[in-house]
Protein backbone atom coordinates (compact mmCIF):
# COMPACT_ATOMS: atom_id res chain seq x y z
CA UNK A 1 0.00 0.00 0.00
CA UNK A 2 1.42 3.14 -1.15
CA UNK A 3 0.31 6.39 1.53
CA UNK A 4 -2.81 4.43 2.17
CA UNK A 5 -4.06 3.80 -1.21
CA UNK A 6 -5.00 0.50 -2.55
CA UNK A 7 -3.54 -2.65 -1.50
CA UNK A 8 -1.79 -4.63 -4.44
CA UNK A 9 -1.25 -8.32 -3.57
CA UNK A 10 2.01 -9.84 -4.55
CA UNK A 11 2.43 -13.55 -5.57
CA UNK A 12 4.72 -15.22 -3.14
CA UNK A 13 7.20 -13.84 -1.05
CA UNK A 14 8.86 -11.00 -3.00
CA UNK A 15 7.23 -8.74 -5.35
CA UNK A 16 7.21 -5.37 -7.52
CA UNK A 17 5.98 -2.01 -6.04
CA UNK A 18 2.78 -1.68 -9.31
CA UNK A 19 4.42 1.14 -10.94
CA UNK A 20 0.76 2.35 -12.23
CA UNK A 21 0.28 2.99 -8.35
CA UNK A 22 3.87 4.28 -8.21
CA UNK A 23 2.90 7.09 -10.83
CA UNK A 24 0.31 8.10 -8.98
CA UNK A 25 2.43 8.87 -6.52
CA UNK A 26 3.40 12.84 -6.23
CA UNK A 27 7.28 14.11 -5.78
CA UNK A 28 8.22 13.62 -2.00
CA UNK A 29 7.37 11.30 0.69
CA UNK A 30 5.87 8.01 0.12
CA UNK A 31 4.66 5.71 3.07
CA UNK A 32 5.21 1.78 1.90
CA UNK A 33 3.42 -0.50 4.05
CA UNK A 34 3.90 -4.44 3.56
CA UNK A 35 1.52 -6.32 4.91
CA UNK A 36 1.70 -10.30 5.72
CA UNK A 37 -0.55 -12.79 6.88
CA UNK A 38 -0.55 -15.99 8.42
CA UNK A 39 -2.46 -19.51 7.58
CA UNK A 40 -4.16 -19.09 10.60
CA UNK A 41 -5.03 -15.44 9.06
CA UNK A 42 -3.48 -13.15 11.64
CA UNK A 43 -2.04 -10.08 10.05
CA UNK A 44 1.02 -7.50 10.79
CA UNK A 45 2.77 -4.85 8.91
CA UNK A 46 5.60 -2.91 8.45
CA UNK A 47 6.20 0.79 6.99
CA UNK A 48 8.94 2.10 5.27
CA UNK A 49 9.35 6.03 3.98
CA UNK A 50 10.88 6.46 0.90
CA UNK A 51 11.58 10.37 -1.31
CA UNK A 52 9.98 10.04 -4.59
CA UNK A 53 12.32 12.00 -6.99
CA UNK A 54 11.60 12.42 -10.64
CA UNK A 55 12.77 15.94 -10.87
CA UNK A 56 15.97 16.74 -13.02
CA UNK A 57 18.30 19.32 -10.64
CA UNK A 58 19.03 22.92 -12.08
CA UNK A 59 22.32 24.57 -12.99
CA UNK A 60 23.67 27.89 -14.37
CA UNK A 61 27.07 28.99 -14.87
CA UNK A 62 28.67 32.09 -13.98
CA UNK A 63 31.41 34.38 -14.87
CA UNK A 64 32.52 38.06 -15.63
CA UNK A 65 33.39 39.19 -19.16
CA UNK A 66 36.37 40.65 -20.46
CA UNK A 67 33.45 42.97 -22.54
CA UNK A 68 30.51 43.06 -23.44
CA UNK A 69 27.96 40.97 -22.17
CA UNK A 70 29.76 37.81 -24.01
CA UNK A 71 33.57 38.14 -24.60
CA UNK A 72 36.08 36.28 -22.58
CA UNK A 73 39.47 36.00 -22.69
CA UNK A 74 42.17 33.22 -21.29
CA UNK A 75 42.07 34.16 -17.64
CA UNK A 76 38.20 34.69 -17.38
CA UNK A 77 36.71 31.89 -15.08
CA UNK A 78 33.40 30.04 -15.31
CA UNK A 79 31.85 28.81 -12.24
CA UNK A 80 28.86 26.30 -12.66
CA UNK A 81 26.46 25.90 -8.87
CA UNK A 82 23.40 23.30 -9.17
CA UNK A 83 20.27 22.71 -6.90
CA UNK A 84 17.97 19.93 -6.46
CA UNK A 85 15.25 21.60 -4.71
CA UNK A 86 13.82 18.95 -2.27
CA UNK A 87 15.03 16.03 -4.42
CA UNK A 88 17.65 13.57 -3.94
CA UNK A 89 20.23 16.34 -3.95
CA UNK A 90 22.79 16.92 -6.77
CA UNK A 91 25.17 13.76 -7.17
CA UNK A 92 27.51 16.08 -9.75
CA UNK A 93 27.73 18.63 -12.37
CA UNK A 94 29.63 18.07 -16.25
CA UNK A 95 30.72 20.20 -19.01
CA UNK A 96 32.27 20.28 -22.19
CA UNK A 97 34.35 22.44 -24.29
CA UNK A 98 32.60 23.08 -28.01
CA UNK A 99 33.43 18.80 -28.85
CA UNK A 100 35.13 17.82 -25.86
CA UNK A 101 34.34 14.87 -23.97
CA UNK A 102 32.46 15.41 -20.64
CA UNK A 103 34.73 16.79 -17.93
CA UNK A 104 33.23 16.76 -14.12
CA UNK A 105 33.04 20.08 -12.43
CA UNK A 106 35.08 20.77 -9.64
CA UNK A 107 36.54 24.04 -9.53
CA UNK A 108 36.10 26.78 -11.63
CA UNK A 109 37.86 26.62 -14.87
CA UNK A 110 38.91 29.12 -17.88
CA UNK A 111 39.52 28.79 -21.80
CA UNK A 112 43.11 29.12 -21.35
CA UNK A 113 43.83 26.17 -23.34
CA UNK A 114 41.29 26.59 -25.66
CA UNK A 115 41.49 28.15 -28.77
CA UNK A 116 40.63 31.72 -29.72
CA UNK A 117 36.83 32.89 -31.15
CA UNK A 118 33.55 31.24 -30.87
CA UNK A 119 33.22 28.60 -28.04
CA UNK A 120 30.33 26.45 -27.10
CA UNK A 121 30.50 25.61 -23.04
CA UNK A 122 27.50 23.21 -22.35
CA UNK A 123 26.79 21.26 -18.76
CA UNK A 124 24.22 19.66 -17.08
CA UNK A 125 23.92 18.32 -13.31
CA UNK A 126 23.10 14.94 -11.91
CA UNK A 127 20.88 14.19 -9.16
CA UNK A 128 21.89 10.95 -6.63
CA UNK A 129 19.16 8.97 -8.19
CA UNK A 130 20.10 9.71 -11.93
CA UNK A 131 17.91 12.56 -13.28
CA UNK A 132 20.06 14.34 -15.42
CA UNK A 133 19.07 17.27 -16.02
CA UNK A 134 18.69 18.87 -20.04
CA UNK A 135 21.92 19.83 -20.94
CA UNK A 136 22.25 23.89 -20.89
CA UNK A 137 24.52 25.80 -23.03
CA UNK A 138 26.20 29.60 -23.72
CA UNK A 139 28.18 30.18 -26.72
CA UNK A 140 31.45 32.90 -25.65
CA UNK A 141 33.62 34.77 -27.96
CA UNK A 142 37.22 34.30 -26.88
CA UNK A 143 39.85 37.07 -27.20
CA UNK A 144 43.22 37.35 -26.98
CA UNK A 145 44.59 39.85 -24.52
CA UNK A 146 48.31 38.77 -24.21
CA UNK A 147 50.88 40.47 -26.61
CA UNK A 148 53.36 38.20 -28.74
CA UNK A 149 56.78 38.15 -28.58
CA UNK A 150 59.23 39.12 -31.58
CA UNK A 151 63.07 38.65 -31.01
CA UNK A 152 66.01 39.63 -33.33
CA UNK A 153 69.23 37.80 -34.65
CA UNK A 154 72.70 38.61 -36.37
CA UNK A 155 76.01 37.28 -36.28
CA UNK A 156 78.21 39.92 -35.44
CA UNK A 157 81.29 41.30 -37.47
CA UNK A 158 83.04 41.56 -33.96
CA UNK A 159 81.95 41.21 -30.61
CA UNK A 160 80.21 42.26 -29.06
CA UNK A 161 78.05 44.25 -31.00
CA UNK A 162 80.13 45.55 -34.47
CA UNK A 163 77.99 44.99 -37.83
CA UNK A 164 79.12 45.87 -41.06
CA UNK A 165 76.99 46.52 -44.02
CA UNK A 166 76.17 43.00 -45.02
CA UNK A 167 75.23 42.31 -41.68
CA UNK A 168 71.65 40.78 -42.14
CA UNK A 169 69.48 41.58 -39.28
CA UNK A 170 66.32 38.77 -38.73
CA UNK A 171 63.19 39.22 -36.91
CA UNK A 172 61.04 36.41 -35.75
CA UNK A 173 57.64 36.25 -33.52
CA UNK A 174 55.57 33.84 -31.67
CA UNK A 175 52.44 34.25 -30.25
CA UNK A 176 50.54 31.70 -27.35
CA UNK A 177 49.71 28.53 -28.25
CA UNK A 178 45.61 29.68 -28.56
CA UNK A 179 46.45 33.09 -29.17
CA UNK A 180 45.29 35.01 -32.56
CA UNK A 181 48.59 34.74 -34.58
CA UNK A 182 50.80 37.21 -35.87
CA UNK A 183 49.43 39.90 -37.66
CA UNK A 184 52.49 41.87 -38.31
CA UNK A 185 56.09 42.50 -37.56
CA UNK A 186 57.60 46.01 -37.84
CA UNK A 187 61.38 48.06 -37.01
CA UNK A 188 63.02 51.31 -37.43
CA UNK A 189 66.25 52.03 -37.25
CA UNK A 190 67.43 55.45 -34.63
CA UNK A 191 64.18 57.71 -35.38
CA UNK A 192 63.60 56.36 -39.02
CA UNK A 193 59.44 55.23 -39.82
CA UNK A 194 58.30 51.96 -39.45
CA UNK A 195 59.19 49.71 -41.77
CA UNK A 196 56.83 46.06 -42.06
CA UNK A 197 59.14 43.40 -41.56
CA UNK A 198 58.82 40.77 -44.50
CA UNK A 199 62.75 39.43 -44.88
CA UNK A 200 65.96 40.07 -43.26
CA UNK A 201 67.71 43.77 -43.80
CA UNK A 202 70.96 45.40 -43.50
CA UNK A 203 72.31 48.70 -42.87
CA UNK A 204 73.82 48.80 -46.46
CA UNK A 205 72.69 52.17 -47.61
CA UNK A 206 74.01 53.99 -43.74
CA UNK A 207 76.82 55.84 -42.51
CA UNK A 208 79.38 54.14 -39.97
CA UNK A 209 78.50 54.70 -36.22
CA UNK A 210 75.86 53.80 -33.96
CA UNK A 211 72.71 52.05 -34.55
CA UNK A 212 69.73 51.25 -32.54
CA UNK A 213 67.70 49.13 -33.68
CA UNK A 214 64.11 48.99 -32.39
CA UNK A 215 61.51 45.70 -33.49
CA UNK A 216 58.01 44.79 -32.09
CA UNK A 217 55.35 42.00 -33.06
CA UNK A 218 51.33 42.75 -33.52
CA UNK A 219 48.78 39.75 -33.35
CA UNK A 220 45.48 39.43 -34.86
CA UNK A 221 43.63 40.99 -31.90
CA UNK A 222 45.38 43.69 -32.20
CA UNK A 223 47.82 43.51 -28.76
CA UNK A 224 50.88 45.47 -29.82
CA UNK A 225 54.17 44.12 -27.88
CA UNK A 226 56.53 46.67 -25.91
CA UNK A 227 59.14 47.86 -28.05
CA UNK A 228 62.26 46.03 -27.83
CA UNK A 229 65.58 47.88 -28.59
CA UNK A 230 69.36 46.70 -29.67
CA UNK A 231 72.18 48.82 -30.33
CA UNK A 232 75.06 47.92 -33.29
CA UNK A 233 77.76 49.66 -34.18
CA UNK A 234 78.54 49.72 -38.11
CA UNK A 235 82.41 49.54 -38.95
CA UNK A 236 84.37 49.35 -41.91
CA UNK A 237 84.74 45.33 -43.17
CA UNK A 238 88.17 45.89 -42.28
CA UNK A 239 88.05 47.16 -38.92
CA UNK A 240 89.22 45.37 -35.51
CA UNK A 241 87.24 45.84 -32.54
CA UNK A 242 87.87 49.49 -30.54
CA UNK A 243 90.46 50.07 -33.78
CA UNK A 244 89.22 51.15 -37.35
CA UNK A 245 91.53 50.85 -39.95
CA UNK A 246 93.16 48.83 -38.05
CA UNK A 247 94.51 46.32 -41.34
CA UNK A 248 95.38 49.22 -43.55
CA UNK A 249 97.44 50.69 -40.87
CA UNK A 250 99.46 47.71 -40.36
CA UNK A 251 99.78 47.86 -44.72
CA UNK A 252 100.96 50.71 -44.42
CA UNK A 253 103.65 50.07 -41.59
CA UNK A 254 104.84 46.83 -43.38
CA UNK A 255 105.27 48.94 -46.55
CA UNK A 256 107.36 51.50 -44.96
CA UNK A 257 109.77 48.80 -42.66
CA UNK A 258 110.25 46.95 -46.24
CA UNK A 259 111.27 50.27 -47.83
CA UNK A 260 113.95 51.37 -44.98
CA UNK A 261 115.04 48.25 -45.62
CA UNK A 262 115.43 48.24 -49.17
CA UNK A 263 117.04 52.11 -48.74
CA UNK A 264 119.37 50.65 -45.94
CA UNK A 265 120.75 47.63 -48.30
CA UNK A 266 121.04 49.80 -51.61
CA UNK A 267 123.18 52.56 -49.79
CA UNK A 268 124.42 50.73 -46.96
CA UNK A 269 122.96 53.68 -44.45
CA UNK A 270 124.04 52.95 -41.09
CA UNK A 271 121.40 53.60 -38.25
Amino acid sequence: MLNGGENITFTGFTGIINQTEWDKMVNGSVSIRFYAKDKWGLEAYSERVVWKDTYAPTSSINFSPHSGIDIVNETTEFSIIADDGSGSGVSFIRYKINDSSWITYNTPFSLANYPYGATLITYQAVDQVNNYEMEQQITVHRTDTTSPTASISYTPYALPNMVIRTTSFSITATDELFGSGISSIRYKVNNSIWFDYIFPFNLSNSDYGEYEITYQAIDVAGNIEAEHVITVILVPESSQPGIPGYHLSVIFCLIGLITVIIIRKRFKVKF
